[in-house]
């Protein structure tokens, strides 16, 4: 008896916990689809990590803009050398036939008449002092670099429609995952609706078993039957209400939330769906897998043409000022301008094989590619027939629920006149609760399905065009 009546207040409990999650509503959200759609684009951490790679993308693009334009800056040199910078001069040759001179004049002249004169045999001038310092303004521009430049442009622009590609795949996938856990969470919770239906409607044909066992209508073998048949129920009632804590969980995570969410949308069946082939030229088209792809493609184009660039010159033009110098000597410029030209005679054949490497991983994307084309193609394909499958599923369920609802209540009015089991009604219940289930599964595979091939479509962001 004890055990009995356990299992009867096991739902009230269930209703508690649930009443005590409802009074605290500033904790709830009450969303319906668009409004989490919302909340996640503002909140979604994968978005915003994919946002600022984009961003910095787009900061490198306008850093490449810098290398058309002049560098100008100040460089700073002080040095100690190991000695002075002299220039010395040999005298010799000058002051030997001049003394000879001299001694002949002081021959002819009277003793004491011409001074003594010592002449030096060389002489020296400091050029430039040990220690100096220079305080120079520099200025470089790029006149002709063979098309580097241009190349690195279209580069980083190629880098910045990449993150663009993958911010919007990103988010599809964001999207889906959201379909994924708001519509379980909705389909979670449908079902604990449709179990704890089937749990009091259990309950109400044990009291009845009871009843008429005290009665002497049915054996003791009916009541325990459906005694079995609450227990079971209550294990899926129970069993339910952990998987809506679980999908719950999953619903804040992908939102970034710790407020408990209500959906307010219900599964839906769509009616506007088109044929097959136009979804897969919509992915053909505006994939962002194959955009990646085609960005890649064109970053290895631009990187072929800086490797074939080198083997032309690179010219820029040149110059600089003396700001401020300390012990330099006067003999420097005090400016310069000039034009400079670099050019590479043999490098090891590094360019060509890497101009042959390129070339390799420009056959490798194409390739890739046409395989990921096709891929898409199938995938679509594939989720669209789930589509269909979950489609003429829930058109059968529509009329087996019709069926499986006047059946039970046919079964429960013969057990109450002693011409049905309890286990019939039992099947009865069963057979209405896995109909009603399996109708909501197959909705929810159809809005999977579509919130998938959207994705692949690159159109997720249309999602809420077919509810």
């Amino acid at each position: 008896m004890n055990k009995y009546v356990i299992l009867m207040l096991l739902p009230l409990l269930g209703v508690n916990v649930l009443a005590q999650q409802e009074a605290t509503s500033a904790d709830t959200l009450y969303f319906g689809f668009n409004e989490s759609l919302q909340y996640l684009i503002s909140n979604s951490k994968s978005i915003q990590v994919a946002s600022y790679q984009k961003e910095a993308t787009e900061h490198e693009k306008k850093a490449t803009n810098s290398h058309r334009m002049p560098h100008i800056g100040i460089t700073g040199t002080y040095a100690i050398m190991d000695d002075d910078i002299e220039m010395h001069a040999d005298l010799s040759g000058i002051t030997e036939p001049l003394g000879e001179l001299l001694q002949g004049l002081g021959g002819m002249l009277p003793p004491g008449s011409l001074p003594s004169i010592s002449m030096p045999n060389s002489m020296g001038l400091t050029i430039q002092e040990q220690q100096l310092g220079v305080l120079m303004g520099t200025f470089s521009m790029p006149i002709y670099t063979g098309g580097k430049i241009n190349a690195a442009h279209r580069a980083a622009e190629a880098k910045v429609f990449e993150a663009s590609e993958n911010l919007r795949e990103v988010t599809n996938q964001q999207i889906t995952e959201l379909v994924t856990r708001y519509f379980g969470l909705q389909l979670t919770n449908k079902v604990m609706d449709i179990r704890s239906e089937a749990l009091n409607n259990i309950e109400n044909h044990l009291n009845n078993a009871k009843k008429m066992e005290e009665q002497g209508q049915i054996a003791h073998v009916e009541r325990l039957h459906a005694e079995v048949a609450y227990a079971n129920a209550s294990r899926e009632y129970r069993s339910s209400a952990k998987d809506l804590e679980m999908t719950q969980k999953g619903l804040q995570n992908t939102l970034g939330t710790d407020q408990v969410i209500v959906p307010m949308d219900e599964l839906f069946i769509p009616q506007n769906i088109q044929p097959l082939d136009h979804y897969q030229s919509m992915a053909l088209q505006n994939s962002p897998l194959l955009g990646q792809i085609d960005a890649k493609k064109n970053l290895v184009n631009e990187k072929l043409k800086v490797e074939r660039s080198k083997y032309l010159p690179d010219v820029a033009l040149m110059g600089g000022a003396n700001l401020l110098d300390y012990q330099l000597t006067e003999m420097a410029p005090q400016w310069f301008v000039g034009v400079g030209v670099s050019f590479t005679l043999f490098d090891g054949f590094d360019r060509s094989n890497k101009i042959k490497a390129a070339k390799s991983q420009a056959l490798q994307v194409d390739n890739y590619y046409d395989k990921a084309s096709d891929d898409i193609k199938m995938v679509v394909q594939k989720l669209y027939q789930t589509m269909e499958k979950a489609f003429d599923e829930y058109e059968s369920l529509t009329t087996t629920e019709a069926f499986a609802a006047e059946y039970l209540d046919a079964r429960q009015k013969a057990f109450s006149n002693g011409l049905a089991t309890s286990t019939d009604v039992v099947d009865a219940q069963l057979n209405m609760e896995k109909v009603r289930i399996a109708k909501l599964q197959a909705a929810y595979a159809y809005d999977v399905a579509l919130a998938s091939m959207l994705q692949y479509c690159g159109a997720s962001n249309t999602f809420e065009q077919y509810r």
